[in-house]
């Protein structure tokens, strides 16, 4: 959690145009077995970083890594080092987080104009079965 460089968590075919630093705001993990669900909330994400995440942190519970294993794979910024990219069925983007911060306006303008910081949480979730990951099954979420 923090601003990092998550170059380990992008894919591994695509090349990023900008940076690979993100700002981690919170991850929560909740294991209903055989579902267990992984909140990532950050200011952006890198194509597949959500999902390679999960399956590190999948490998991670399966104790294939030590939880201490997670800040080296950081280092790193080598996509190999981590796990598996944890399948696409299961993750869907709940909500986007907007702040709003007010600046000086203008002197030709009378309003206030606004800079934007987006924050979106992606939830992962994978149901495990004899320890390999399967198809993971949501109920809708009516929290939106």
């Amino acid at each position: 959690i923090g601003k990092k460089d998550f170059k380990s968590f992008q894919s591994s075919n695509k090349k990023e145009k900008s940076s690979s630093v993100r700002t981690v705001k919170k991850i929560e993990i909740i294991s209903r077995p055989p579902v267990i669900e992984i909140y990532i909330q950050a200011d952006g994400f890198l194509y597949n970083m959500a999902r390679n995440i999960t399956g590190t942190l999948i490998e991670v519970g399966r104790g294939r890594f030590k939880p201490e294993t997670v800040k080296d794979i950081l280092g790193k910024k080598h996509r190999p080092s981590a796990g598996q990219t944890a399948p696409a069925k299961g993750l869907c983007l709940e909500k986007v987080f907007y702040t709003f911060a007010a600046t000086k306006p203008r002197p030709s303008r009378a309003r206030i104009g606004t800079d934007r910081s987006v924050f979106p949480r992606f939830r992962s979730g994978c149901l495990v079965r004899n320890g390999e990951l399967t198809e993971p099954q949501f109920q809708a979420n009516s929290d939106f």
